[in-house]
């Protein structure tokens, strides 16, 4: 049950990055200025999920 359940948190923890990864490079092809609100989003997301882990 253990090992099942760090393989689902690992899969949760790397589809948030690359879904981190996609909006920082979406939002740098829309504009500047939502690139820094977006990257403060998606480091505390990254943050959270490191603790959960």
């Amino acid at each position: 049950m253990k090992k099942n359940m760090s393989n689902i948190m690992r899969g949760v923890g790397i589809a948030m990055a690359i879904g981190g990864a996609t909006a920082i490079v979406g939002s740098s092809m829309v504009g500047d200025s939502k690139m820094t609100s977006m990257k403060k989003t998606v480091s505390k997301a990254l943050k959270s999920m490191e603790k959960m882990l």
